[in-house]
């Protein structure tokens, strides 16, 4: 017996074929309100379909927004936070490969409220076209990282200890304040 007759066997014994093709008829021709069943659910499909795309948009526009938000500069009193945004920044600009003049440009747009009001005043004040990289930063350290606030950052750096913190907290806190004043840290040289 071939595999061919076999099956033509198992399929007589059973299913019954005439009942089978009753049932798909009845199925085709079920109706909901005017459309067929396969209809109804060729249209709840390509509906899906839509709603997938949509929400995926969505999501890549949300991700675009918040990515967009991180990279933003408000103004800040605290030199670390100022220190923080723009060390992200230039590691972004690094990667992009631009020139001074598309440095400060990319800098420039992603300043909001008060540091936008601040960045109005050296427009008004320099031509920022031919500002260079190393001239935006000379202006953005000159307001943002007060020599008030800065050399707070450095006697608490200075006066650092444990405390009620953690090993792993008070490390992080002293790297962090270390970042300001790298000249209070000793080198691998000089510790030897």
């Amino acid at each position: 017996m071939t595999w061919n007759e076999f099956l033509g066997e198992f399929n007589a014994k059973y299913y019954d074929t005439v009942g089978l093709r009753a049932q798909q008829n009845e199925f085709n021709n079920l109706k909901q309100g005017d459309m067929t069943v396969m209809e109804a659910l060729t249209q709840f499909v390509e509906e899906v379909t839509k709603l997938e795309e949509t929400l995926a948009i969505e999501r890549e526009e949300q991700e675009r927004r918040v990515s967009e938000r991180r990279m933003e500069f408000e103004c800040s009193t605290d030199p670390l936070e100022a220190e923080e945004w723009l060390t992200s920044l230039q590691t972004i600009l690094d990667f992009m490969n631009l020139t001074e003049q598309e440095k400060v440009l990319c800098a420039s747009y992603v300043l909001k409220k008060d540091a936008r009001y601040w960045w109005e005043t050296v427009v008004i004040r320099r031509n920022v076209a031919m500002m260079t990289w190393n001239e935006f930063l000379g202006e953005f350290n000159a307001k943002y990282y007060d020599t008030v606030g800065l050399r707070a950052q450095q006697n608490e750096f200075n006066n650092l200890k444990q405390g009620d913190m953690t090993v792993m907290e008070a490390s992080r806190k002293f790297d962090r304040l270390a970042r300001l004043c790298p000249q209070l840290v000793p080198t691998e040289m000089e510790r030897v």
